[in-house]
């Protein structure tokens, strides 16, 4: 890559697989080398990185954007806290892996924004402190100038972003995942309820749950969920269509016909209401 003519003008690369390694060290810093213009830089491997991979990555000070899809721990997170990269915008970052646990104290400079000053797009994926980073971001530096903020959403209540409330104004929640690799339904699905129940931000959840149907047309939570948001933004034929269709995907479940009664009910078709409840 480095010896042919595109690497003169490459701004972004992306390296690895979920299934193989990473290149060495010595080809990292190669790479930096021979792409000038390199401000993008996405590793992804199946393991932890070596202590020769994170000193190579280290010592790449032109970036503005880094993300590590790589099992990770407190320790390298630390570190990458600690770099020395002035232009940073944007860092995701993997996490040891699920579990609720307590916001790790290396992540204070971070916080407090006397890391990366540049900084306002985070992920933070399989990270255990989801909902407790929520928190702290309401009330510190950093919260103040992110713009995009990457969580597994599926590990922060309703309440937790409630709670942030107009502090997450401008902050607006992602699912981000490496090149190459979509969001799935249940991810869109998940995250439309957060923007929904949590943040009020019903448009914004509306395109995520068409989304989750559009990959999954014969679910019906993702249906429901459709359903909802179009009763927040008072749009009730809309709601009424796709609690029919939640109704046509399965019959036993009640969440359905209550929404298709509600649904008829606010639009004046009272006996059709009490039919379907």
């Amino acid at each position: 890559l480095v010896t042919s003519p595109i690497a003169r003008t490459l701004e972004r690369v992306a390296i690895g697989s979920g299934q193989h390694g990473l290149v060495e060290a010595d080809q990292l810093v190669e790479l930096f080398d021979g792409i000038p213009k390199l401000r993008m830089l996405e590793l992804r491997a199946p393991g932890m990185l070596h202590e020769e991979r994170m000193l190579a990555i280290e010592k790449l000070d032109r970036l503005e954007s880094l993300a590590l899809w790589t099992p990770g721990n407190d320790s390298q997170l630390e570190r990458l806290i600690a770099a020395p990269w002035p232009r940073l915008t944007a860092l995701a970052v993997n996490g040891r892996g699920p579990g609720r646990r307590a916001l790790p104290a290396g992540l204070a400079p971070l916080l407090d924004g006397t890391r990366h000053p540049a900084l306002d797009q985070l992920t933070l994926m399989d990270c255990g402190f989801e909902g407790a980073l929520v928190t702290e971001l309401a009330r510190r530096p950093l919260g103040k100038r992110l713009r995009a903020l990457g969580l597994d959403w599926r590990m922060v209540e309703d309440a937790t972003l409630e709670e942030a409330g107009d502090d997450f104004a401008n902050i607006e929640l992602i699912w981000p995942r490496p090149v190459g690799v979509n969001a799935t339904a249940d991810d869109e699905y998940q995250l439309a309820r957060r923007l929904r129940l949590g943040l009020d931000r019903d448009r914004k959840a509306l395109v995520h749950a068409t989304h989750a149907c559009e990959l999954e047309p014969n679910n019906y939570f993702h249906w429901t969920e459709v359903g909802y948001v179009h009763e927040a933004l008072d749009q009730l034929p809309e709601k009424l269509a796709a609690m029919d269709r939640a109704i046509e995907i399965d019959r036993e479940r009640w969440g359905g016909w209550a929404g298709r009664g509600s649904a008829l009910r606010d639009r004046g078709r009272r006996d059709e209401a009490r039919a379907a409840y």
